[in-house]
């Protein structure tokens, strides 16, 4: 198989996020890969509840709901968890897929991506999660309507993840804050 180039990645996780924002149907996502209830890590704030996977956990609003879109099948990228705001507003999704060697590539590579498809990058600083290293950005992705849209890209045990956080430019300033909660949430569990 060729390798996924992490423009790929970012493509998939944006086109999830602004095909959901543009018509929001909640629903139950039987066809995804389970999500369990997390026991609650010490980071989830109070009120909210923790989504978890195999290997990573991070925290949502107790009134959101699952929600499934079907993305475009491109190559190993799994999308394990894509909830919204009940008023179909804000949504989240985690994006995986694996690296095989590409570790050290995987943050350049990413935002090197993000600008070939025409986003523009207002923000970014250096993150961590545990012994995961990343970055998280805040910039506006040119769908119609505009998408702003907060990542937290890590690389961590040969896996790749993007937790996306975004909502319509015109809702930014309402969601900045649910969002940075949510993606100061997110643990790459090892």
């Amino acid at each position: 198989m060729v390798p996924m180039r992490r423009s790929q990645l970012l493509a998939v996780t944006i086109m999830a996020l602004a095909g959901l924002l543009k018509s929001v149907a909640p629903v139950l996502a039987d066809s995804l890969p389970p999500v369990a209830q997390a026991s609650v890590p010490a980071s989830t704030p109070q009120g909210y509840r923790p989504i978890a996977g195999q290997g990573w956990t991070f925290a949502v609003p107790p009134d959101w709901q699952t929600t499934q879109i079907t993305p475009p099948t491109v190559g190993a990228i799994a999308i394990p968890a894509q909830l919204s705001d009940s008023q179909g507003q804000i949504l989240v999704n985690l994006a995986m897929q694996p690296l095989a060697g590409e570790v050290a590539n995987y943050i350049p590579q990413s935002l090197e991506g993000m600008t070939n498809f025409g986003m523009t990058i207002h923000a970014q600083r250096q993150v961590t999660s545990g012994a995961a290293a990343g970055v998280e950005v805040e910039s506006t992705f040119p769908s119609t309507p505009p998408a702003r849209v907060w990542q937290r890209i890590l690389a961590s045990d040969n896996t790749g993840y993007v937790l996306t956080c975004g909502t319509l430019e015109t809702n930014a300033e309402a969601a900045r804050t649910t969002c940075a909660t949510i993606l100061n949430t997110f643990q790459i569990l090892l």
